[in-house]
Parts: structure tokens; sequence; C-alpha cells
């Protein structure tokens, strides 16, 4: 085909692209998993533990991927407000919303077409003053994790129309799949995530299927145009255009901005929610230094313990050396508390207190369990037995079904633009050798191997390793107990940025999606969607702070009772007691035989349960080999 055919091609490809009538709108649920209706008015304030525990059961297992968590006290407050709201589907309680397919060019020199999945939210009898594109995180995550925020926002703007969308590769638009080699099912080693093995030969599908070029196109910057062109199809005129990014939606952000820096496309403003820096060498946001990173927050976090006076009163007046004294102890030769560590080894310690850090529920608990290990009774050891096998047996549950997320997406994306700054060592051996330094970390070293077995491709340098010259406003919002994304790279990116309006907020106590997870004392909306929903009344003028002085301190003295009831089986996490075991039932009838019919099932119980005891001791005393072969299975 000649060049001048080629470029016709495109040219008509690129007039339909932009032209409205590419968006066919269609009536769908805004909720992707059914929702018979909202939560109950009457619901209990308390966190849903299976849904918080599903969402950090993603992040301690891939690195640097965002799982936004939405505690129930939202839910219930949203209710209220939906009881005679005038946009509300009375039959169902809920909004509704309209979704299309909309047919993208693979790249910008492709004739090759796929779909980006889209939802919105509309006032149905005007046209909205504003718009807010949301920016999901991942890479590899799907929009769906955003419909509780797109629901949210809606509700409590009547001028605002909200808008997702599933990342090119993921979900609901062209998605980034090994079916050849059957790497992506049920029935495969790795399940619905990809094992190492299993790797080498899903990225060479790939390159087969798409080609080099066409696997590249699953990238940032191809994303970025995605947004850019739906926001012209979309824009009304007047019409203010805000976009929301969290985790790895902000460097998502990040790249529109630069395709914007030479483009009349008006954006009124852009928040960066847990930022991910496209910039700043040593100090630009790479995976590979997610473990030191994160255990720079652990750290943060016991000299917080130290400045309380109860923590302080159970950990020292110094818990950090306490903290450090006692990992020495337990594993260093040393007898101290030798029937936990014959259970469970320093791998399994680490990765566990790592994992309980990345939310403020979960986070509460970290002290109890070096406490219990300071005394290490042999109540305190059952105590903790039971509770990490508890808590990494809800971690490491399989997926029943194929996923929105894309692990192949994750690692496209992440291993080609987030691994490695300024030629920095990122072998297995040496990342593994930073893991075993930490307190709190989820082994990224554990994603070494399938970096090397991944056709990696090279992010165009016009948009690499700089931020963007910005002609709109920006707000920066941290958390500075952010484990995921730590505060100091939001400093990173907001030096970065030059030109337009630019605000770096720091959100005290607050983990990663500061707006949903930084409860204040006065209000029932969370300080960092105070801040937000100021810079969206009046972008360009200096957003609100005051709620930073209210924010909910850490609570070490009562955590979260379901949590600690659920995983601890007590009421208080330092000094509390299981309850006795039920007494036996009394025999009935013939006692006699009742008795020889109890004691056979006595004998066979105990037969069964040493078996049972003595694989479960041998389990535990495996190599952590057992901890990488499951953490390298992808949002299994």
């Amino acid at each position: 085909m000649s060049f001048c055919i080629k470029f016709f091609l495109i040219l008509c490809l690129c007039c339909f692209f932009l032209s409205c009538d590419s968006l066919k709108w269609y009536d769908c649920a805004l909720y992707t998993t059914p929702q018979s209706s909202l939560p109950s008015i009457e619901e209990s304030s308390e966190p849903d533990l299976n849904i918080l525990l599903s969402r950090i059961k993603s992040l301690s297992k891939t690195p640097g991927y965002n799982i936004p968590y939405i505690p129930n006290r939202h839910k219930k407050n949203l209710y209220s407000k939906h009881q005679h709201h005038e946009r509300a589907d009375t039959a169902a309680g809920l909004p509704k919303a309209q979704c299309a397919f909309v047919p993208m060019q693979l790249n910008q020199n492709s004739s090759q077409v796929i779909h980006i999945w889209v939802k919105k939210l509309s006032p149905s009898n005007k046209v909205a003053s504003k718009q807010i594109w949301l920016l999901s995180g991942g890479p590899g995550g799907a929009s769906d994790l955003l419909e509780f925020q797109m629901h949210y926002m809606f509700v409590n703007d009547p001028d605002l129309e909200v808008f997702i969308l599933d990342h090119r590769g993921v979900g609901r638009s062209t998605r980034l799949e090994c079916f050849g080699p059957d790497a992506e099912s049920s029935g495969s080693p790795g399940g619905w995530g990809i094992t190492e093995e299993e790797t080498a030969s899903c990225s060479e599908f790939l390159q087969d299927f798409w080609t080099q070029q066409g696997v590249a196109s699953f990238s940032t910057l191809e994303a970025a145009r995605d947004v850019v062109n739906l926001i012209r199809m979309t824009q009304e005129s007047n019409q203010k255009t805000f976009i929301y990014g969290i985790s790895y939606g902000t460097y998502w952000a990040s790249r529109i901005l630069q395709l914007l820096e030479d483009s009349p496309l008006p954006i009124e403003g852009v928040v960066l929610d847990g930022v991910v820096s496209p910039t700043g060498g040593l100090n630009r946001t790479t995976l590979d230094q997610w473990d030191v990173r994160m255990n720079k927050v652990g750290v943060y976090f016991l000299q917080m313990c130290r400045k309380d006076p109860f923590c302080s009163s159970k950990l020292s007046a110094t818990p950090l050396l306490f903290t450090r004294d006692l990992y020495q102890k337990l594993y260093s030769n040393s007898t101290h508390c030798t029937d936990f560590t014959q259970l469970w080894s320093r791998e399994y310690l680490i990765v566990g207190m790592g994992t309980l850090l990345l939310s403020s529920v979960t986070r509460e608990v970290i002290p109890g369990i070096l406490y219990r290990l300071n005394r290490c009774s042999r109540e305190d050891v059952d105590i903790l037995d039971s509770m990490f096998t508890k808590f990494f047996d809800l971690l490491f549950v399989p997926e029943e079904s194929k996923p929105l997320s894309s692990s192949l997406l994750y690692m496209n994306v992440a291993f080609s633009e987030l691994w490695g700054a300024n030629g920095q060592d990122t072998s297995f051996n040496r990342l593994y050798q930073v893991f075993s330094q930490t307190f709190f970390a989820t082994g990224v070293f554990t994603l070494a191997p399938l970096v090397s077995e991944w056709d990696t491709y090279e992010a165009p340098a016009p948009y690499w390793n700089r931020s963007f010259v910005s002609k709109t406003n920006v707000l920066l919002l941290n958390g500075d107990l952010d484990a995921q994304t730590p505060y100091e790279y939001a400093e990173t990116q907001f030096n970065a940025i030059t030109g337009g309006r630019k605000e770096l907020v720091l959100v005290p106590y607050a983990p990663h999606y500061t707006i949903f997870n930084s409860p204040v004392t006065n209000s029932e909306i969370d300080c960092g969607m105070q801040i937000m929903l100021s810079f969206i009344k009046s972008a360009g003028e200096p957003v609100n702070k005051d709620c930073t002085s209210r924010v909910v301190a850490p609570n070490f003295k009562s955590p979260t009772p379901g949590l600690v009831q659920l995983l601890f089986g007590v009421s208080d996490i330092y000094d509390g007691h299981p309850p006795p075991p039920p007494p036996p039932p009394k025999a009935k009838g013939d006692s006699a035989l009742y008795i020889l019919f109890f004691a056979v099932v006595l004998v066979l119980s105990f037969g069964l349960m040493m078996v049972s005891s003595y694989a479960f001791v041998l389990r535990r005393r495996l190599h952590y080999q057992d901890v990488i072969d499951t953490q390298a299975k992808l949002f299994a």
C-alpha cells in the first residue's frame, strides 16, 4: 500500500475518532459489581473488613499497584443524601449511568483500531458546567475501583459531569491477554495471574500477536492520547474540564499535560493524589525502590508511636530501637521466641508488617504485634501464629474468575517505564539484600525475575524522565503516611512543574488515596476530599487547607475492634486473652455407648490433628521461596 493511501486512511480514522458520532452511549449500571441497594442507614460504621482485606491482597502482591479502599462511613453518608435525591434512579436507588465503546487508533502511525470503554454520569435536565475525568491507578487497574468516587462526586455536586474509563489494555477496553499459551486461565499454574515460568511465553505471544510496536502502544503515552481525544469529543462549549489521578493515574495525568503543552485544549485544573513522579533522577518513582521507601514510612510511623504516651509505654521511649533490637533478637541465632520464629521466617514477618502498614485501619495493630513478640508468652505465640495464618490465607486466595485488571498491562508499563533509575542495580540478589534490612516491605525483589523475562519498550525521549510545563492549575495531595507513594515523590514532582499555578498539600496521618482516607473530627467529609472540592469550586485560588489541623490521628490504644477480633481473636490487642473453649456437650441416652463413640472420634481427630499440625509446621518452615512463588502470581 502506497504512502499516500496509508496517510489518507489514517486521516479518515482521525476525523472519525474526533467526531462526536463515534460515542454511541448506552444505558449501563453504575456499579460493575451488582448491588441490590445502597448500604442501610443503620449499617455499622465499622470498616468492611472483607473489602479492606481484598484491597490489601492486591497491594501486597503487586508493589505499586493501587487498590483504593472506601470506608463504610462514606457509603452511609452517601445513602442519606440519596433518599430523596432528584437525580437518583428511584427503582434502584442509584443514578443512571451511560457507557460507550470508543474506537481509537492503536498508535499515531497505525490504521489498526482498538476500543476504549468509558462510563459517565451526567445531569439529566441540563448541560453540566463542569466535567471531571477520574484516572485509575495500577498500572493495570480497571475503572470499577473508581465507581464509588464517581457516584460520590456526582451526588455532591449538582453541576458536575463525571467520567471514568478503562486504560487501554485493561478491563472492558481492548485488553492485553495471554490466551495463546493459556497462561491466563483458572486451570493454569498461576490461575488468572502470571507466574515467572509463564512470563516469557506470554511476552513472546504478545510480540507475535500485536508486533513489537503494537505492544509498545499499550503505554502511558498512548493512554494519555486516548484521554485527550475523549475530552475533545465530550467537552461542551464553555464547560470547565478537570482531571483527577490516583497513584499511577497521576503519572498518566502528567503525560496528558505533556501532550497539552502545545495544545489549545482548555483544562481548568488537575488533581494529583498519591503522586508517582515521572522525573527527579534517583527521586523519580521506580518500583525497585518500593521496599526501601515503604520502610521509611514505617519508621516514621514508629516515630509517631514514640510521641504517643500509650504507645511509647508499650514499646519503650524509642520504638524504632525497640523494633530494631526485636528483629535482631528474633532472627540472629537468638533463643528469643523460637516457638514463633520456627513457624514464621523473617521474610514473612517483614511482608506481613509491610502489608499492614498500607491501610490506616490495619496499621494500628502493628504496635500490638511488636509488643506481643517481645513478651512472647505461649499465649502470645498462639495468638500471633493464628493471626498471621488468617492474614496470609486471606491474602493468597486465588481469583475465581478473570479479573478486569490486567497483570500483563501492569508488567508492560511498570517494567518499561517504572523500573530502575540511573543504572541502579535491580538484580534479585541486590533487591533481596535491601528487603532483608527492612522492618516493613512487601518484597519487590520477587518482580526482578519477571522483569528479565519481559520484552520492554522505550518511552519516547520527548516525554521521558521529565515533568510538564503547565498551562493550568495543579493541586498535588499526598498523605504523610502513604507507604505506596511517599510524600517525597510529591515534592519532587511539585518542584519540577513549571508554568501555571501549583499547590502541594501534605495531609497528616493519611495513607494512599487521601480523599477517602483522611477523616476529620468535625465533618463527615474527609480532609483530602474537602481540599479537592475547594479546588474544583475555585480553581486558580488558594485551596482551603484548614482541615489538615483536624485529621484524626492513629489510635494506638484501641485499634478497630472488628479487625482485632477477626485476626487476633481477642478484644485487647496488647493484653487480651482468647475466650475459653466451650465445654463439651453432655452425653445423652446410653452414656457408655456415647462415651465410646466420643473416644473413637477423639482418637481419629487427634491423629488427623497431629498429621495436620506436622504439615502446617513443615509448611511454615519452608524457604521463603513459597512467598516468592505466590507473590509472583500477580493479582492472583
